[in-house]
């Protein structure tokens, strides 16, 4: 396929990407789509190269696509991918903290910046799809959350609000697919917690699903996690087990609660925070039976 002859190595860069631009439309086609089958891991390999070296948020979303379309091919190689990732996020990240403190009024830092900015939004992006497509094993979903985990934090931990979206984006996924909240997860909820006091009521509906998400697969259920049906948390709990995951979940009924008393007159003229409240706590009263507000 002279497509893929334009993507090969010692090409000029700016034809290697129009190349791969053009295969993620052209795999559409069944003839191009089993070609590319068989070539997909070199493919992804070479694009993780050029992300890598190159700043073009282009080849993250020829990523994204490709990882939509054959997760079931890229799924041996999902955790090098989920690393390489991450290196690559935390890098840019690091970039990003270093301009936030010395920043100045030059308009190449400031495109610079957000160059950069597009492009680690490309990368958590990425992450997301990966934990939304490759669902063949929970074992697989489980340990992608640990690859990409150092992400999540250095996001939370900085206060980085800009990816906050795409953050949540990926939690909301990675509960939804394990269908219960495992323990790395209920840590990073702690964060998520500290992250929505610093800076959460400007991102209430970014945060709601995630939230929704904390609900549904947590709360105890005949000594059980609800919804606990895969070897990473099945069986029954000890005691101290159960006493741990209440006390987690005690501290999403304690953000309603202290958002409801920490109104000032302005919160509940902001729609969006009304309606977090309403689905939080409607929520609530349907996984518990009642709830003393």
């Amino acid at each position: 396929m002279n497509v893929l002859k334009c993507f090969n190595k010692g090409q000029p860069l700016p034809l290697r990407i129009k190349a791969a631009d053009a295969l993620r439309y052209l795999c559409s086609y069944d003839p191009v789509s089993q070609d590319i089958r068989t070539k997909i891991t070199v493919i992804m390999a070479e694009l993780l190269v050029l992300s890598n070296d190159n700043e073009f948020d282009l080849i993250n979303e020829i990523m994204d696509d490709f990882v939509l379309k054959y997760a079931k091919e890229l799924e041996p190689f999902a955790l090098q991918l989920a690393k390489n990732l991450n290196i690559q996020f935390l890098r840019i990240a690091e970039e990003l903290m270093n301009f936030s403190t010395t920043q100045n009024n030059d308009d190449k830092v400031s495109k610079e910046q957000l160059d950069k900015e597009y492009q680690a939004s490309s990368i958590l992006t990425n992450m997301n799809t990966m934990i939304i497509t490759m669902t063949s094993e929970k074992d697989l979903t489980y340990a992608l959350l640990g690859s990409v985990e150092p992400s999540i934090r250095f996001v939370l931990e900085n206060c980085m609000a800009n990816f906050i979206s795409e953050l949540m984006e990926i939690l909301e996924s990675f509960n939804y697919t394990m269908k219960c909240i495992v323990p790395e997860a209920w840590s990073i909820f702690d964060l998520v917690c500290e992250s929505f006091d610093n800076f959460g009521f400007d991102y209430v509906l970014d945060y709601l699903q995630y939230f929704e998400s904390i609900i549904t697969y947590s709360f105890l259920e005949d000594g059980n996690k609800a919804g606990s049906n895969n070897d990473i948390n099945a069986g029954q709990k000890t005691e101290e087990q159960k006493t741990s995951i209440k006390n987690e979940e005690s501290k999403i009924i304690s953000l309603v609660v202290k958002l409801l008393n920490e109104d000032n007159g302005e919160n509940f003229a902001d729609e969006d925070l009304v309606l977090f409240l309403f689905k939080l706590i409607s929520l609530l009263v349907l996984k518990l039976g009642c709830v003393n507000f």
